[in-house]
């Protein structure tokens, strides 16, 4: 997305070529490439559209939190590398969950058939990684920060948790 330099409706800041406009708006739509990068769309609040890639989620799904030492032996038996941390979540039938996180997808499924070979259960394991993210990240502000005269055509964005508005 390339912006005329009086574009944005957010507050700017930064010294001048290099300065950072707030967008709010909602993401649409989401996938995952094969190098583990979330690419997102969205449309901003004044209808622009805009494409994000974003390479700080990991791949993930949960277990039962009483499973988490088990599993953590099974992924080292299989050689990859997990971490393990609470989710806040629990099972249909009470129990807590912790969010077991690989680097890709494919340790994720190395992980997930260790799990099954231990007789761990693992639960969202179907959820695309993009499903999950936007059931969380719909609205979001989209940080832009202006190109630069030499790189005209590329500008990054920043995207971060909308506080509470309407828009």
């Amino acid at each position: 997305m390339v912006d005329s330099p009086n574009a944005g409706s957010g507050p700017a800041t930064g010294s001048p070529g290099s300065e950072i406009r707030e967008h709010p708006g909602f993401l649409v739509h989401g996938w995952s490439d094969s190098r583990g990068r979330m690419l997102l769309a969205g449309r901003l609040s004044d209808g622009r559209s805009f494409a994000v890639v974003e390479n700080r989620v990991r791949p993930d799904f949960l277990i039962r939190s009483d499973d988490a030492e088990r599993a953590s032996q099974a992924a080292a038996r299989v050689r990859v590398e997990a971490s393990f941390s609470p989710s806040g979540r629990r099972t249909l039938s009470g129990e807590p969950c912790d969010r077991v996180e690989a680097r890709d997808r494919g340790a994720l499924r190395r992980l997930e058939e260790a799990f099954g070979s231990a007789g761990i259960p693992v639960f969202e394991a179907d959820v695309r990684a993009a499903d999950r993210f936007l059931k969380g990240n719909r609205q979001l502000r989209a940080c832009r920060k202006r190109p630069s005269p030499s790189q005209p055509h590329i500008a990054e964005m920043r995207l971060g948790r909308m506080q509470e508005q309407s828009f």
